[in-house]
């Protein structure tokens, strides 16, 4: 369609002669997954859902598109034809990687810390109001060691269980480490800190904080999905079309 070369940083009436030259405008790893779409073999032809990639075209202007397609092949895998739509994106991506941004700056101003303190010479726990909560416990007496890292993920639970034995062993501060706990049929990530006190070399307390940064995760992870969103709009729902079928070329 006419729309279709400007979209990509071409004149119009122009296009890439080859896929393998439409690709190199694409980074990775989008450029791995928009291959492998174009590599999928149906004989009886197959309509992909749209995809969302960065595309960086001959004017060097980086823009968002999304393009679907279908392709048809014959019976052994050749390919006979390729259809689709595309669109730029670019304002949608951008105006979600500023609410990204604005979910972790919110996230890391909100997190409240919660605290806990074993006392060897009682064996007991002092913990804050929200402590419990934080953890999915609704009763001190069921707070213990093995409760705690019997919700505490399983991916997770190696590396808590060996800073518990280091600092049991060693004694001293350890950094914060993120580990998740199971809190009814969903996992909150939490993130602790410890000091373990010796005394006479036996350990003599534990101290330590707890903060849920489930918030801050969830929008660090999606802003890390969004690191290659670009810093200006260019359009927003422009529609172009490409056809192409073996003999005939692109039309």
């Amino acid at each position: 369609s006419p729309g279709y070369g400007p979209l990509h940083g071409l004149a119009v009436g122009e296009y890439f002669e080859t896929f393998d030259l439409y690709l190199q405008c694409v980074p990775e790893p989008y450029r791995a997954q928009l291959a492998k779409r174009f590599e999928r073999t149906n004989p009886n032809g197959e309509s992909l859902a749209p995809m969302c990639y960065p595309f960086m075209g001959p004017d060097q202007k980086f823009r968002w598109l999304e393009s679907a397609a279908r392709y048809r092949r014959d019976a052994a895998g050749q390919l006979l034809s390729v259809s689709g739509s595309i669109r730029d994106v670019s304002q949608r991506e951008f105006a979600l990687e500023r609410d990204l941004v604005n979910r972790l700056n919110t996230a890391l101003k909100v997190g409240a810390i919660e605290s806990f303190q074993w006392n060897g010479g009682r064996d007991q726990y002092e913990l804050s109001p929200g402590y419990l909560a934080l953890h999915g416990f609704e009763s001190p007496s069921v707070l213990n060691e093995a409760s705690l890292l019997e919700r505490i993920h399983p991916d997770d639970r190696a590396r808590m269980v060996e800073r518990i034995e280091r600092g049991r062993r060693n004694g001293g501060k350890y950094p914060p480490i993120i580990y998740r706990v199971r809190v009814g049929d969903n996992y909150r990530h939490i993130e602790s800190t410890a000091e373990y006190i010796h005394q006479d070399g036996r350990l003599n307390k534990i101290i330590g904080m707890a903060l849920d940064v489930s918030e801050r995760i969830s929008a660090e992870q999606s802003l890390e999905r969004a690191k290659l969103r670009a810093e200006t709009a260019i359009h927003i729902g422009e529609l172009g079309f490409a056809e192409w079928e073996r003999g005939k070329g692109w039309g």
